[in-house]
């Protein structure tokens, strides 16, 4: 049995499209003639940048959608790592890519993990500490609920060092602050909901097939992911940029186009 209406959802529970658009065209190019379905999930601008709450949104959102693909194949990045392996868990997409998938999830759950935040370049963290005292007075209240300055974005970013990557992120983040303002305050999730966006325990699920791909794997994260059980992949990708989507579409759609092939070939075995 062959099948032509498999699809792949790219998801991001935070940033709008253009975070994706660069690899959805290159991916749409790369698997032309294997008529795959390639769309970017737009996230809603609600008003907070709490990656819990954006990400059970998208959940919601994307669990409401009816679809007659298959397979149904997710990637999702950063935020959207969580939603992709909850609509894993409820059925709704049947294999996905966790790549450097958030840890706000997993520190709900145990707060000690906040060691697993990811890691700034040595050289790039050296020239942001003077940067850092220049715009100290600019740095205040909570960023989840006061929009952060554009020279503050910056730094944060790595946008000063001029690599045309970390300038896209920071004018992606400005445009998300000036997208969902004003932020509401004493938004919360209860633990339960929480729960729903653990990638860590569904990819964990001997019966979900996700993989996880972390650009830096040498990280906390990475060390503590290889420390655990591990039923299905975890892929280091040693040879991407940070802000891989930013910086090498191609190769992120290349890669990804290989998985999607694959993941055909094991359903048309499954089916036929």
């Amino acid at each position: 049995m062959t099948l032509t209406h498999p699809s792949v959802t790219l998801v991001d529970a935070w940033f709008d499209s253009p975070m994706w658009s660069a690899v959805k065209a290159e991916l749409g190019k790369v698997l032309g003639d294997a008529l795959v379905s390639v769309e970017s999930w737009a996230p809603r601008p609600l008003p907070t940048l709490d990656p819990t709450i954006n990400g059970l949104d998208v959940v919601e959102c994307l669990s409401a959608q009816p679809s007659k693909a298959s397979p149904r194949l997710g990637v999702g990045i950063e935020m959207g790592a969580g939603a992709v392996a909850a609509l894993i868990n409820q059925g709704k997409l049947d294999a996905g890519i966790l790549i450097d998938p958030n840890i706000v999830p997993l520190v709900h759950a145990d707060g000690s993990l906040t060691r697993l935040m990811p890691q700034e370049d040595p050289v790039v963290l050296e020239q942001m500490g003077p940067r850092l005292e220049e715009i100290e007075d600019l740095i205040t209240g909570d960023p989840s609920t006061d929009p952060m300055p554009t020279p503050v974005i910056e730094v944060f970013t790595g946008a000063f060092t001029g690599e045309p990557a970390r300038v896209r992120m920071a004018e992606l983040q400005r445009r998300e602050y000036d997208r969902r303002a004003p932020f509401l305050r004493d938004l919360n999730v209860t633990g339960d909901a929480t729960e729903r966006l653990n990638w860590v325990n569904a990819w964990s699920t001997t019966s979900n097939d996700i993989e996880i791909w972390l650009s830096t794997p040498s990280t906390a994260l990475g060390e503590y992911l290889a420390q655990l059980p591990q039923p299905h992949g975890l892929v280091s990708l040693t040879d991407w940029p940070r802000f891989p989507l930013l910086s090498a579409p191609d190769a992120v759609a290349e890669r990804i186009a290989v998985w999607v092939r694959k993941q055909i070939a094991e359903h048309e075995g499954t089916e036929g």
